[in-house]
């Protein structure tokens, strides 16, 4: 084995380990990718051509020559990490939109004022911190290109990256809800009081004045 085709192994191991993570992500937070068809493709794509390219290296391609057999591998290789990367993509571009729908979700039933009084760092830092994400996020998938070469790996971790950062962002959102709900349905049960507090003094008011201009 060439020390590109080692390149290309170990390259593809650790992004199946980064797609891995988020169908495994994906499962426990309801995220459905089973209505995006696209993503289950490439993986399939890989598993052929590094099993054409493991076939070479065992000797298992009788109707090639010896001497194609090394070149046959690497180019087999290098289409699996081509389809590695792009099944990475796929997975990672529905995992960010997914969360980041899930986050405006999450936060739309409460008001400026629930979320300023219990979950103040929401408009300090973090909502800020989710627009630089999904701008990053933007960028990095403008630039996909699978002809990078070597730069490959890194442009995965970069979007791997921010991808778990907002997902810690995510699950901030999820811890305050509780609270967030809690303090909905006081601001609810105050209003109402006061609704039928203004009720019954106005009652009152109508009652005392019929009374004095009888």
């Amino acid at each position: 084995m060439t020390t590109e085709i080692e390149k290309h192994w170990l390259h593809v191991i650790e992004i199946h380990q980064y797609t891995k993570e988020f169908f495994i992500l994906a499962e426990q937070h309801q995220i459905n990718y089973k209505t995006f068809l696209e993503v289950h493709q490439e993986p399939r794509h890989v598993l052929e051509h590094i099993i054409r390219a493991k076939s070479a290296e065992l000797g298992l391609k009788p109707l090639l020559k010896k001497s194609s057999l090394n070149e046959y591998e690497k180019i087999n290789m290098s289409k699996a990490l081509g389809h590695a990367y792009r099944g990475f993509f796929d997975a990672a571009d529905f995992f960010s939109m997914s969360i980041s729908s899930n986050i405006d979700s999450l936060i739309k039933p409460y008001n400026h004022d629930c979320i300023l009084h219990v979950f103040p760092e929401y408009y300090q830092t973090i909502q800020e911190d989710i627009f630089n994400l999904r701008t990053d996020i933007g960028y990095i998938r403008a630039r996909k290109d699978v002809e990078i070469g070597d730069d490959i790996l890194a442009e995965v971790k970069e979007y791997y990256g921010k991808c778990m950062a907002l997902m810690t962002h995510y699950r901030t959102v999820l811890k305050h809800l509780g609270e967030l709900s809690r303090y909905k349905r006081n601001e609810i049960n105050k209003m109402i009081i006061s609704c039928i507090i203004t009720f019954i003094l106005g009652i009152i008011a109508t009652v005392v004045t019929t009374n004095i201009f009888k």
